[in-house]
């Protein structure tokens, strides 16, 4: 378990010279993120890259943006991911509250001409009044890298933010596929992305159809409950020739499609479900993912959404056909990034 306030601890005693605004910034930080992203002003947002992470507290962590690295991204991200980071990590006043009161005490053993008063008056203004709580110059001046906190649940698809940033800033558009085991959280990743890009997602799920073998084509018997010849009219063409969408959703139900429905293109899409990765389509994504769960949490989830009766379809054909299609095409090993997920997440 984390140490209460160790952060703090450390930050208090690295820069002395801290003031009032710099303490209120790194506990608001530690308790809710930061809406807001801290740049450097001697820092362009062209050139941002994802550095150091540290924990902060159990919800989130600190991510340093650092101008040389391996992992660059847009601004824009930054902000977003800062956003939803911070909406996701909202605590009530109470505990930002109690979390001031136990760190009064290293604030009062590092630096004991601290104003507390002063320090309860700018909370009062930021819990009551909303007023924005920034670094002090003397900070801006001595901590040379920017940075933006980011919620834990979030901190292992960076990459993938990263990925896509720079393959939309080559090619000025990006074709993402999320395949993986059946309720490792494809629909709701793809959702989070979608929250985080101005982008399309289409499902899998819509292209079930009555599995069709073809005996000359030995990759049909993987997926041959997808129709891929519609995927390709629907989505996959229309996408490549930067043209709208007419699209059917399909109810699992009835097995009904819906009246048809245009779409936008856009130039970032995702298609997420399982066999969205099949050797048929592969090689025309740009970035390609894999989601892992174990197969106790996919009973555990599978059941919690569909119930016993679907469970026991799901454990005796639909996850035993996923499991041959991974093992028997290495899907795995084509995804750029894989991501493994667990309960709770």
């Amino acid at each position: 378990m984390m140490k209460k306030n160790i952060w703090i601890s450390n930050i208090l005693r690295a820069y002395p010279q801290l003031e009032l605004s710099d303490i209120l910034t790194f506990l608001t930080e530690s308790s809710f993120g930061n809406k807001i992203p801290y740049i450097n002003e001697a820092v362009s947002t062209e050139s941002l890259h994802l550095g150091e992470i540290t924990y902060i507290s159990k919800e989130c962590a600190k991510v340093e943006l650092i101008t040389h690295g391996d992992y660059w991204i847009s601004y824009e991200s930054v902000k977003k991911v800062a956003e939803l980071s911070y909406h996701r990590n909202m605590q009530s006043e109470e505990d930002f509250l109690k979390r001031i009161c136990d760190s009064k005490s290293y604030i009062e053993k590092v630096k004991p001409s601290t104003d507390f008063n002063m320090l309860h008056s700018l909370v009062d203004g930021y819990l009551r009044r909303n007023e924005q709580i920034e670094h002090s110059d003397v900070f801006m001046k001595n901590h040379p890298n920017s940075y933006f906190i980011v919620h834990q649940r979030f901190l292992d698809k960076l990459n993938i933010i990263s990925s896509i940033d720079q393959t939309y800033k080559e090619k000025e558009k990006v074709l993402v596929a999320i395949d993986g085991n059946a309720s490792s959280g494809k629909t709701t990743f793809a959702s989070w992305l979608k929250a985080v890009y101005v982008c399309n997602v289409f499902h899998m799920d819509d292209y079930f159809m009555k599995p069709v073998i073809n005996t000359y084509d030995p990759y049909s018997v993987y997926g041959s409950n997808i129709n891929f010849a519609r995927l390709n009219d629907e989505v996959i063409h229309p996408y490549h020739q930067e043209t709208k969408s007419i699209h059917q959703l399909l109810d699992m139900k009835n097995h009904e499609l819906s009246d048809p429905i245009e779409t936008a293109y856009q130039p970032i899409t995702i298609i997420e479900g399982a066999y969205s990765m099949h050797p048929y389509i592969e090689k025309l994504y740009q970035v390609r993912i894999f989601m892992k769960t174990t197969y106790l949490e996919q009973i555990r989830r599978v059941y919690k959404r569909n119930g016993w009766k679907r469970l026991l379809v799901f454990i005796k054909k639909w996850i035993p056909m996923e499991n041959t299609y991974f093992r028997d095409l290495d899907i795995a090993k084509k995804a750029d990034i894989i991501i493994r997920t667990h309960r709770f997440q």
